[in-house]
């Protein structure tokens, strides 16, 4: 009996093993599917500044709309601007300033569609991943510069990421300033290289002794 035990002791536990091991191994392949990858991190849209500007027109409206009943109910003296505005559009005729008004607005409309069209600009920088993981600008100046600091000869390394390129700015010795400035790039770029677009790299030295900038 104890040996039957045993045995059926030593069966459950494979058999949670195996179950076990199965769902890991599901996570696993959920996590690796492009299905499941992040969101992409981009910028507000071009036209959330149109939605502002039209939501706060709207308002204005309504204030005037609120400021007409309360005229219309006597309980507030005064000239209505609706029946003004009326009368100002009632004897409108034709005028030269209508033209350039109208080319004007047309532009402007036109603008407004472009940004509302306009696809959002990316914040961060995809890394080569299943995961859907991202890094930002800033997390990747920090890494060029610790990166640049690392080399050998150099005294400061500060850096700053655009949409295509790290700038990295190192201060070194006039002599050694020139071999630096080929080993800080390898260097950082071949740290960038888990980047999905690694941008270039710009390497600009400054010498420690007088300052100057090469």
């Amino acid at each position: 009996m104890t040996a039957a035990a045993a045995q059926g002791g030593t069966g459950a536990e494979a058999a949670a093993g195996a179950d076990q091991e199965e769902r890991t191994g599901r996570h696993r392949s959920e996590a690796a599917s492009p299905g499941l990858a992040g969101r992409t991190p981009v910028a507000a849209p071009g036209a959330a500044s149109v939605g502002i500007f039209l939501a706060g027109v709207v308002i204005v409206i309504g204030l005037v709309g609120i400021r007409e009943a309360v005229l219309g109910s006597d309980a507030l003296d005064g000239e209505s601007w609706v029946a003004e505005l009326g009368d100002w559009v009632d004897g409108l005729t034709p005028q030269t300033w209508m033209v350039p008004v109208g080319v004007v607005a047309i532009l402007v409309g036109l603008w407004w569609l472009y940004l509302a069209l306009k696809p959002r600009r990316r914040t961060e920088l995809k890394i080569t991943s299943d995961g859907g993981l991202w890094m930002r600008p800033r997390d990747v100046s920090r890494i060029a510069a610790a990166t640049a600091d690392d080399v050998a000869g150099t005294t400061t390394a500060r850096a700053t990421t655009g949409r295509r390129r790290v700038t990295v700015t190192i201060t070194a010795a006039r002599k050694e300033a020139d071999a630096l400035r080929e080993s800080v790039a390898e260097a950082v770029s071949t740290r960038l290289q888990a980047l999905d677009r690694r941008p270039s790299v710009k390497v600009r030295t400054k010498i420690s002794h007088d300052g100057g900038a090469s």
